[in-house]
């Protein structure tokens, strides 16, 4: 591929990023926003952007809805979000202008903490039901994906020199089941899913395994072994084959059906999402406190654009993209959900918590904590930038290597 194809790729894949994520941060705070309106919270302003502040839009209800000089995302701004010093300290020139309108509305720290809660993880609600609209979307108008082969575990592709090789296993074998050497139990060990099989083999590395498979209708079994991942070459597994790809259909229903059989199975998708993303969040936490890493497969958005330019997210269809936006969306929604320190959850947490140390001290102690969670997050984006941006010039290196000289 060209460099300048390349660059050109980038910087769609930098434009598109941006896009779509201000828009998923907007509608994140537009939860906050129209929540806060239902339930009489004063607003102090709606932005676009970040600050600093370019121009004020227009007003409505005594709101200034603002445009700001750093391009991307927005902000809701709440009298009183802070505390109630943060609250007296807040005035601008439409502040009466602002009273006329919101004259029966209070500043966010006097609202209960029910009212606060809501308020709170609105963004949170909004950013997952619209991961669901999605996924819902695509399905309804794509109709339902049904692999067919799934279960055939078919090996298609057998690497030369590997250990399935070596064992004498040929492409058109069907796998059937498997014992692993160090496995306590030593009855077969069938698989329904060419993922289940996977996993097995992963959790057996550095053994060797028995292979019971099916040859053109007869039952073989093999000895093979399963390299770690020290002694593999790159871009090969433990075993070195590769399977049949999945055979996919899309299944069909009476037009007035399908959009409730898109939202049942989009909200099935986004609780699925959901747990993936609980699962990767333990994962990076763990290597960061015992191997002290971040694992491969965690990408921020340097890495997230490199992977939107390597596989042409942005040229393969509306459905695609769509489909990114709403993992996106529900990426967002449960990382801000999560008692994080500096993020809605983190808040949600502390206003659930002021109910056993008291408003003052809980204003104290989130002061404090929300400092230290912000250093953690920006230390936490800059450790998987270097990593994304170190996976870039790795991809760069290998490029040029691959060149003809």
């Amino acid at each position: 591929m060209p460099l300048t194809q390349i660059f050109g790729d980038t910087t769609i894949s930098i434009i598109g990023f941006l896009i779509i994520l201000s828009f998923l941060v907007i509608i994140h705070e537009l939860g906050h926003f129209i929540t806060a309106l239902l339930l009489k919270v004063r607003i102090e302003e709606f932005g676009v952007g970040y600050p600093p502040r370019a121009r004020v839009l227009f007003h409505w209800r005594g709101i200034p809805f603002t445009l700001n000089w750093l391009p991307f995302g927005g902000f809701v701004k709440m009298e009183g979000e802070d505390g109630p010093e943060e609250g007296k300290a807040i005035k601008d020139n439409h502040s009466a202008h602002r009273d006329s309108h919101q004259s029966a509305f209070e500043p966010f720290y006097k609202k209960s903490r029910k009212t606060r809660l809501v308020v709170l993880l609105a963004g949170v609600v909004i950013n997952f039901i619209f991961g669901i609209i999605a996924f819902s979307t695509v399905y309804t108008v794509q109709g339902f994906p049904r692999v067919v082969n799934e279960k055939e575990l078919v090996i298609d592709q057998v690497i030369d020199a590997s250990p399935a090789a070596e064992a004498g296993i040929l492409s058109g074998d069907r796998v059937e089941a498997a014992i692993a050497e160090k496995s306590t139990d030593k009855t077969k060990q069938s698989f329904s899913t060419t993922t289940d099989f996977v996993n097995y083999v992963s959790q057996h590395n550095d053994e060797h395994l028995q292979l019971f498979f099916d040859r053109q209708g007869v039952e073989e079994e093999v000895f093979v072994y399963l390299r770690p991942r020290d002694k593999r070459p790159e871009g090969e597994g433990a075993l070195g084959v590769g399977f049949a790809p999945p055979v996919v259909v899309y299944d069909f229903f009476p037009w007035w059906q399908m959009p409730f059989r898109g939202a049942l199975v989009g909200f099935e998708e986004s609780l699925s999402l959901s747990y993936q993303i609980l699962v990767g969040f333990k994962t990076m936490i763990t290597g960061l406190v015992f191997h002290a890493e971040i694992p491969q497969d965690i990408s921020g958005p340097i890495g997230i654009v490199h992977q939107a330019t390597k596989f042409g997210l942005f040229q393969s269809g509306w459905d695609t993209v769509l489909k990114f936006t709403g993992m996106l969306s529900v990426n967002l929604a449960i990382l801000n959900f999560l008692p994080i320190p500096a993020l809605d959850g983190g808040r949600a947490f502390f206003v659930i918590a002021e109910k056993f140390i008291g408003r003052k001290k809980r204003e104290q102690i989130e002061n404090k904590v929300n400092y230290a969670g912000f250093a953690f997050l920006l230390g936490l984006i800059i450790l998987i930038s270097i990593k994304d941006i170190w996976s870039i010039v790795s991809d760069v290196f290998q490029y040029f290597q691959s060149k003809p000289i």
